[in-house]
C-alpha cells in the first residue's frame, strides 16, 4: 500500500497589496498553494465564534472603537467552550495581536478591555517583560553614562577619598548622605581643603 501525502501551503495576507503577482514556486498536483486574504476570511466568519477571532485585530481599522470590540472578541473565544489551557492560549494570542496592531496601547488598557488576568501574568506579558529587562541590561549602562551617571561615579570616588582622608586624620567621618547632597565641585573643594589641613 502506498502512502499519499498532500502538501498544501497557505499564505494569509492582511492586505491584497502585499500579495505578489506570481508565485515563483511551482506546485505539482495534488500539492497546491492557497492564497487567502484575512479580511475576506473574517467576512465569511462574520460574528460567529471561532478561533479566527484572534486574527481580527490586525485588520481592525480604528483604535477608538477597540474598547467596544475587544470584549466582544473575548466573549467569542469564551463561547467556544474550549479546554481552559486552549482558551488561555487564544486569549494570549488575542492580546498579542492587539499589541502588534496598536503598539501604543498600554498593558493596563488591554487588561481593562479584556477584563482578564493582568498582562504581566500571561505568557505574552512575561515575554514582553523579559524583552524589556534584556533591553535594559543591554542599553541601560550606555544610556546611563550618557545621561549623567558619570557624575554619580565621580561623586562616589570623591566621597571615598574624603572618608579615607578623615579616617587617616582621625577626624569625625561625615555621613555619606550629607556628602551625596553636594555637587562634585563642592566635594572637590572639601577634599582640597582637607588636604591643606
Amino acid at each position: 500500500m502506498q502512502s499519499v501525502f498532500f502538501r498544501h501551503a497557505v499564505i494569509l495576507f492582511i492586505d491584497k497589496k502585499y500579495a505578489p503577482g506570481n508565485c515563483p514556486v511551482e506546485f505539482v498536483s495534488p500539492n497546491r498553494l492557497i492564497r487567502l486574504y484575512l479580511p475576506d476570511c473574517l467576512k465569511t466568519v462574520q460574528d460567529k465564534a471561532s478561533p479566527l477571532t484572534v486574527l481580527k485585530p490586525p485588520v481592525f481599522p480604528k483604535k477608538e472603537k477597540l474598547p467596544e470590540a475587544v470584549p466582544v472578541w473575548k466573549s467569542e473565544i469564551d463561547s467556544l467552550k474550549l479546554p481552559e489551557c486552549t482558551n488561555k492560549t487564544l486569549t494570549e494570542l488575542l492580546e498579542t495581536a492587539i499589541l502588534n496592531r496598536f503598539p501604543k496601547l498600554t498593558g493596563k488598557e488591554i487588561e481593562k478591555m479584556i477584563q482578564l488576568t493582568p498582562l504581566d501574568k500571561t505568557v505574552a506579558g512575561q515575554e514582553l517583560i523579559q524583552m524589556g529587562i534584556e533591553k535594559g541590561r543591554r542599553e541601560g549602562p550606555e544610556k546611563g553614562l550618557e545621561k549623567g551617571c558619570t557624575e554619580g561615579i565621580e561623586k562616589s570616588e570623591l566621597i571615598g577619598k574624603i572618608h579615607t582622608m578623615q579616617k587617616f586624620l582621625k577626624r569625625r567621618v561625615t555621613p555619606k548622605k550629607t556628602l551625596l547632597a553636594q555637587s562634585p565641585k563642592e566635594l572637590r573643594y572639601i577634599l582640597k581643603n582637607w588636604r591643606r589641613n
